[in-house]
């Protein structure tokens, strides 16, 4: 029985089955992920036809910074002991560095779960949205949850620094964050690797894109499946409609009429690393149309 109350047979060996980027090294029988010279991940997958189907393509939770020096940990995934009991194992494989803070992307319990536990093993601050702060401050006590302030700068190892977006949509308590080195987004659940996002506030989630993809990031580090390459360059080329305005002075056919949520989120490609943004209120058909250019 470990310090944390977990039994080692209640660990299963989750391993990645698929390559992150063409800068994963895989070291310490594929449990220990370097996704670039900054970002470190271990990968958890899940029986996909039991609980693994609410996490397609399994989650990361990522270690930001250097190893030698400090790092922040982003998220702490579900409840489950097994869940805590492979980032802590995964921590020792790092070499057990000094955590400066845990970084929270949104309250939902998939992504807060086992907090506790974590926070205490590493004897680190909690930062997270100024919405979420008083529940967490509840559930870990005073003194050890401290709210992010919009744009505020996170610095971790290596001299890297995260910079925390406010980016509701999702939920209203969520924040992704850039690190400049690299030029990479942590979406949280703003963006997702294999599947769609649930949107509560449409207008909101469409700001927030905005926002991610005016990062213009190289890789978008996702909670939930895999991590996307590529950039996301916002170009007139690469967004129809504004070509569309651009060439004709005219906005497209369909726009000024309201968009449904879960066409929206239907829209946005979960395999490709451009998010692309449909008109502004499309018809069904005209959101069609718009995937069928896309």
């Amino acid at each position: 029985m470990g310090s944390l109350g977990i039994d080692d047979a209640q660990a299963r060996g989750y391993h990645p089955t698929y390559s992150t980027s063409e800068a994963v090294k895989r070291r310490s029988k594929d449990r220990l992920m370097q996704i670039t010279e900054y970002i470190y991940a271990t990968h958890i997958e899940e029986d996909p036809s039991s609980f693994g189907a609410m996490h397609p393509g399994g989650t990361h939770i990522y270690f930001v910074g250097d190893p030698d020096d400090h790092m922040v940990m982003v998220d702490s995934g579900e409840p489950y002991r097994a869940w805590t009991k492979q980032i802590v194992n995964y921590h020792a494989e790092l070499g057990k560095p000094r955590i400066s803070a845990i970084l929270i992307t949104h309250g939902h319990g998939d992504h807060i779960g086992g907090l506790d536990r974590l926070q205490e093993e590493f004897g680190c601050i909690v930062r997270c949205h100024p919405k979420l702060e008083p529940a967490l401050t509840h559930r870990l006590g005073r003194g050890t949850v401290e709210p992010l302030r919009s744009r505020e700068s996170v610095a971790t190892g290596g001299g890297v620094k995260l910079r925390a977006y406010f980016t509701p949509g999702h939920e209203v308590d969520h924040v992704s964050y850039y690190m400049a080195a690299g030029k990479v987004v942590f979406s949280g659940d703003t963006i997702l690797g294999n599947s769609s996002s649930s949107v509560r506030n449409l207008k909101q989630y469409m700001a927030s894109l905005e926002i991610l993809a005016g990062r213009k990031p190289n890789m978008t580090c996702p909670d939930t499946g895999q991590t996307i390459g590529g950039g996301t360059a916002r170009e007139a080329g690469d967004h129809p409609p504004r070509a569309a305005r651009a060439a004709t002075g005219k906005p497209p056919p369909g726009s000024g009429r309201r968009l449904p949520s879960i066409q929206f989120a239907s829209a946005i490609e979960p395999h490709s690393s451009t998010v692309r943004l449909p008109p502004r209120g499309c018809s069904p058909s005209a959101i069609c149309a718009w995937r069928a250019t896309a």
